[in-house]
Parts: structure tokens; sequence; C-alpha cells
């Protein structure tokens, strides 16, 4: 069969379904060796031009995701190095064993190009998969003049409808700063360009024009530099898959794997003139490059031609300075004259009016960056001044940085899930995160209720007294869900329910199966408690009946949670976690074996889409629903004791002998540590989001998770505590310290 029959027959996705499904079968007859493996095998028998992300091998493996002929060859290559699991020679490139892949690839090619070939409106609106990039050289660019042959976009790149909701309305610091010590002829340290990745890597471009690289989450002050000395660099850029691409000042465009720390590939994108600055679009596939005559080139990068003719705003004055696309596929340019302008990458054609600078004199634009939302873009000039535009308004931000002089600014970026990430003249690195308006109280709230919260959000807690008295040291506390009721349970077996209101108690009962650990409500107020045998369902006052135990005798119980949905019960024992139906009480799947960690910690993201358990490590993430593990984070506070969520979901914070480490949604890396001497036992967010507290032996610890700074600190004189609690309407903090517990707003 020729590749145009297979095209006549087949879809391009159905190629590519076909593909993944025969690498899966020759891994799979290979021993089945991990992707690390083959990049580490490959990479020593055939070198590292060839090899992929992790993330691209998972992709073609599971046939979402177009590779190239000579990747392809050197996927299968290593492959078939393996011999019953052990490792051989990898076989040449005329290897007859070899010709019947290439075929295979034949057909793919023909089909994809086949689908290129559809019209704009065929294609999906959604983000298409990372291509693999060319390993080969791109061509000489045509002159000024020449019009290219038409591309059909791959998808609507105009403006996206933004939403009035939770509007950004500035930025606060959340880290110390990162530092690049290199220098330029003139002894400047300006870090000249900017990115982050999807999983926290960070890359910037130093006076010295060379990249630095970052892995934050595990060494955030260490850096290691990629290329030569003569890689001049003005442009830094990851795609969704954590690949780097870089543009230098030659117009040789570099793809990097920053877990391997090599050059991928390298090709020219344009004509022999310097460009003065550039974009890659999110999917990789387009580059924007701004010339020395004031015009903008789009590059397809992947079929190795212009698209459309050069373009700019009144006639390349003011001239185009910077470039920045979106996560959507719009383009920002900045000009020589501090303006920036919105183009639709598709047709080529401005969208609305110039956003102009209000302060004069204007300096030309020097960086752009979108917000994944498209909400925002910031923009900073050859003065250092840094602007934030909102372009649902189409207006700069009044003070998007209160109370804090950022001056200097050279480099901007947005990370994934929202932070900033600025470059300044000193050659500093700094982590910004948004700041949200804050919500209006209800009217209905009583005043005594506004004063509470004013104090507690301030720093100026208020305790209730009588304090919670019990027989032996409280373990772990928890709320109703209406907030009526506070469950607390002993060491000695004990579960008591307290009205918080009052501060008495509204019932107790003895457990018969050694401590209660933990203490958690249902949706439907049914209290389960862990004690050594199993998690017990217990009802409400005024009869605390003793119902069957959920997981039978495993051994003693150490943390439970459920999904936001109330669907997942997740159990932790000594050394595994099994996830149960709550509704059915029924185990779902096998449990998660984490080897030498004893206890177990467990946590559910907001949505239920990730589980969050303590590591050998750090912190492991998992899918619920699979049963697989998502990534690993790098501990820098010791062994993590506890772990949670914000309510947004967008941090995850946890509890060590070093202080609280944060992470954000995906795993990225949010700041440095924020250190408590006297370790850190527990820690939660308030429901609001707005505060979060930890505790250990030293205390308890309240700061704004935003800004990282405390608002107050107590110290308990009946010992260290070992859990607390927020109530559902963020009011009121129980402490359980000893044999007390202390309720404070």
């Amino acid at each position: 069969m020729t590749p145009n029959d297979a095209v006549g027959s087949g879809s391009y996705e159905g190629a590519l379904r076909e593909l993944g499904e025969a690498l899966t079968e020759l891994k799979r007859q290979r021993g089945v060796p991990s992707y690390d493996r083959l990049r580490l095998r490959g990479t020593k028998l055939l070198g590292a031009t060839g090899a992929s992300s992790k993330a691209t091998l998972s992709s073609v493996f599971a046939g979402r995701q177009y590779i190239s002929l000579d990747r392809l060859m050197w996927l299968v290559r290593t492959m078939l190095s393996y011999l019953d699991g052990e490792e051989g020679e990898a076989p040449q490139r005329d290897n007859p064993k070899l010709e019947a892949w290439r075929a295979r690839w034949y057909v793919l090619d023909a089909a994809r190009t086949a689908a290129r070939r559809q019209t704009a409106a065929a294609r999906p609106v959604t983000p298409e998969a990372f291509p693999e990039p060319r390993a080969d050289v791109l061509p000489e660019g045509q002159a000024a003049d020449h019009v290219a042959p038409p591309v059909p976009p791959r998808r609507p790149l105009a403006a996206s409808p933004v939403s009035s909701q939770s509007r950004v309305t500035g930025f606060v610091p959340i880290s110390d700063p990162l530092r690049i010590d290199a220098v330029d002829a003139s002894s400047r340290r300006a870090v000249q360009a900017l990115a982050i990745s999807p999983s926290g890597w960070i890359a910037a471009v130093g006076a010295d024009l060379l990249v630095r690289l970052w892995d934050p989450a595990l060494h955030p002050h260490e850096s290691v530099r990629l290329g030569s000395d003569d890689e001049e660099v003005l442009v830094v850029a990851f795609s969704s898959d954590d690949c780097l691409r870089t543009l230098s000042v030659d117009g040789i465009v570099r793809f990097w794997d920053p877990q391997l720390r090599v050059q991928l590939s390298s090709g020219l994108a344009g004509d022999s003139k310097s460009p003065v600055g550039g974009a890659f679009s999110l999917d990789g596939r387009l580059l924007a490059r701004c010339d020395p005559d004031g015009f903008i080139w789009l590059w397809d990068l992947d079929i190795r031609a212009t698209v459309g003719n050069r373009f700019s705003d009144n006639g390349a004055w003011p001239p185009v300075t910077a470039l920045a696309f979106s996560p959507q596929g719009l383009l920002a340019s900045g000009d020589g004259q501090g303006g920036v302008q919105l183009w639709d990458s598709a047709t080529q054609a401005p969208i609305g009016d110039r956003l102009a600078a209000s302060i004069e004199p204007s300096a030309p634009v020097r960086a752009l960056a979108f917000s994944p939302d498209q909400q925002l873009l910031a923009s900073c000039d050859a003065h250092g001044l840094l602007r934030l535009w909102d372009l649902d308004a189409r207006t700069a931000i009044a003070n998007p940085f209160p109370g804090d002089d950022i001056q200097g600014v050279q480099a901007v970026a947005f990370s994934a899930d929202g932070l900033l990430v600025t470059g300044d003249a000193d050659g500093l690195v700094r982590l910004w995160d948004q700041a949200t308006p804050q919500p209006v109280p209800s009217p209905s709230m009583p005043l005594a209720a506004h004063m509470v919260l004013y104090g507690m959000r301030r720093g100026q807690p208020t305790e209730f007294r009588p304090r919670l008295h019990h027989g032996s040291p409280v373990l772990d506390i928890a709320f109703s869900p209406d907030g009526r009721l506070l469950a607390t349970g002993e060491s000695d077996g004990v579960l008591h329910l307290w009205d918080p209101t009052t501060r008495t108690e509204v019932s107790s009962f003895l457990h018969h199966h050694g401590p209660v650990r933990t203490v958690d409500f249902m949706p439907d107020g049914v209290i389960a408690t862990g004690d050594d045998y199993g998690v017990r369902f217990s009802a409400q006052h005024p009869h605390l009946d003793r119902s069957r135990y959920l997981t039978g005798n495993i051994g003693g119980i150490y943390a439970v949670a459920l999904s936001s949905d109330s669907r997942l019960l997740a159990v932790a024992d000594a050394s595994r976690i099994q996830l149960w139906d709550a509704s059915t009480r029924l185990p779902i799947g096998v449990p998660l074996h984490i080897p030498e960690i004893s206890p177990q910690a467990v946590a559910f993201s907001p949505t239920g889409k990730l589980l969050a358990t303590r590591g050998k490590e750090g912190v492991q993430l998992w899918d619920p629903q699979t049963g697989l593990r998502r990534s690993s984070l790098g501990s820098r506070i010791g062994q993590v004791q506890a772990m949670a969520f914000s309510p947004d979901g967008r941090l995850l914070a946890a509890a060590g002998e070093g202080g609280v480490q944060l992470w954000g949604s995906t795993g990225a890396w949010r700041g440095g540590v924020l250190v408590n001497e006297g370790g850190v036992r527990t820690v939660a967010f308030s429901p609001d989001g707005r505060l979060l507290a930890e505790a250990g032996d030293d205390g308890v610890v309240v700061r704004n998770p935003l800004t990282r700074a405390p608002l107050t600190r107590f110290i308990n004189e009946t010992g260290s505590v070992q859990a607390i609690a927020f109530s559902p309407d963020s009011s009121v903090l129980a402490v359980a310290s000893g044999n007390e517990v202390l309720l404070v707003g």
C-alpha cells in the first residue's frame, strides 16, 4: 500500500493512533522500558539530537502527537537495542528491520499533509499537540517583497471575551529573588529575557546573552548554563510539554530538553537580518519576529516558510521592538514609542486601537507577556517601567504593585497558573502572585462577626473562653459543615461533640480500638473517625451509634480525606492508601503503596482530580480516577507531615520540620520556604482562602497566603499544637494543644 492509498482510506488521527499502537507493542516486546530509560539509553547509544521529552513520548505512544522521521528512527532503534529486557547494540540506520517503520511514517506524513490542507473552519479551536522540532536547517528567507503561499490558519485567533469575576488588581512578591551573575562589556547585569515552564522551570537570559536554567522546586538558587558563548540569545520560551525554544541574534532557533540539558535541534528561521525581537506561539508552530526595519514576520516552523506578508502598524513607524503570543494565539507588538498593538495573527489585521502609554516622554517597549487567561498584558519599557494592561477595559491598571518599589524591569513572563516573573537591571529574577479584589462581607452578617473577621485577618485574634478541656491529648478536630458542632478525638479513644458557640459538650463516645487519630464530617453530618482498627461512621447527637468499620482490620488509620464532590474517600494507614466510594462504602481499585513512608498523609484538590500523598522525598500527586502517579514534588522542609490545598486549588501547602513549602496547581514552585524553626506539624487554609495557618511545637502562625507575610503568632502554654481547623465561615480557628482546644477568632 502506498502512502497516498493509506491517506485515502484513513484519517490523520487514525494514522497517529496506529503508530502509537505499533510503538506500544514494540515497547512491550522489549521488556517495557520506562521513558526515562529510553531517553538515557538512546542518548548514550545514538546521541541527544533525536531525543524527545517524556511528555512528547507519552503523547506519541498514546497516538496523539506527530513525530519526525529522524526522531521515530531514534526511538525505534533505541527500543530494538533491548533484547529480552537486556541492553544490547542499536541497529544501524540501514537495517532492514527499520524499513517497515519508515513506510509507516511516510503514511503518517502523507495523512498529515492532507489534513493540513483542510480549511481553517474545519479545524478545532482547542490547542493542538506540541509538534516535534525539525532536526534539519530551515531555509533562507525570501526577499521582503516576496509573497509566500497562503497557509490556512490553525484556529481563530481574535481576542476572546474575558470574565469580570475575580479580576486581578495587582501583584505581590512571593519569594526571594534569583540572581544571574553575568555582566556585559559595560558591566551591566540586566536580565534580557525570561520564560517559565508549566512545571516551574525558569529560563533567563543574562547580560551576556547566555541562557541560565533553574529548577526552583529542587534547586532554587542553583542555575545551569545552556549553550556556548557564541549563542547570543534574544528570546526564550517554553512549550506546553516543557520543551525550551530559543531565538538568537543570528536568527537561529534552537530546541532544548531542560531535564537532560541538551540541545535537540536547531535551524535558521527567517532571512539573514538579525531580529530585534521575537515570540513563539504556545503550540510551537509559529515564530513571530520583528526585523530592524520595524516590520513583523510570521514563520511557520513546521512547513519552514513565511506566513503571509510582513506587516506593521502605521507603515513601520514607530518601529516594532517587542512581540508576544497569548496562549489563545493573539499577537501583541510593542513599539518604539511605548505603545502596544494587538493583532489577529491569522489575518495579520490589527485588533482595536493602539494601547498608548500616558507617560511622556515614552520609551520603547522591551518586553511583553500575556496572562494565561488573556485578561492581562504586561509590558516593560527601556526605562524599566512595568505596566499591566487590562485587555477588557483596554487601560493600564493603576498602582498594580502596592507597597513595592518595583523599578528597572527589563524582562517579564507569566506562568501557566498566573504567576508573574520579572527580571531587572540588577540581574534579579522575582516571582509575583495575583492580588484579587477582596470580597465584600454580607450585609446580613452581625456586627460582632464582622469584628471577629476583621481582627483575624489583621493579626488581632480574639480567644473565646472557656477552653474545651479533655482527659487526654487531643489528636484531631473538625467542624461540622454548618459550623454548629465541633468534633474532637482523644488519644484515649474518646470522641467528643461540642457546641462552639457556648463551648459546652454535647455528647461523647468511647471507642474500643485505640486513639482517635482522625475526625472528619461527611456531607450528611455523619462523623468518620480513624483508630487502630479502621474508619468508623457514627451518627450525631443525640445518640452516637456504633456502625461497622469501613476498612476492616488493616491496622491503624493515620489520615482520611474526602473529595469535594463527596464521592471519594481516601484512607491512609501506615504504608498504603485505599480509595473508597463514599456512598456505597466499597473499595475502589487496589491500594496505593508508598514504601518506606509511615505513617501517611493525604489531601484531595478542590476539584477531586488530584490526590496528594506524602512521598519519600516530598509530595506525590496521583490521579484518583486511574490510580496513576502524576508527579513528584521535592521537599526542602524535610519529612512532610501534612498537606492542604487552597480552596481555589491554586496552591498546595506542605508542612514539615523546616516550615511550610508551597507549590502551584501544576506542581510548579511558588516561592521560598516559609521557615519555622520549631517545625510544622499541620497546615490549613481558611475556607475563604484568605488565611493560611501552620502549627507545631512553637504554637500557631497565621499568614496571608498571597503575600506569605505572618499576620499573628500565638504560643499555647499547654504544649505543642497537634491539630487545627477553620470554621466553615473562616471566622474561627480551633487549635488542639495538649488536653485542650482553644477557639480564636
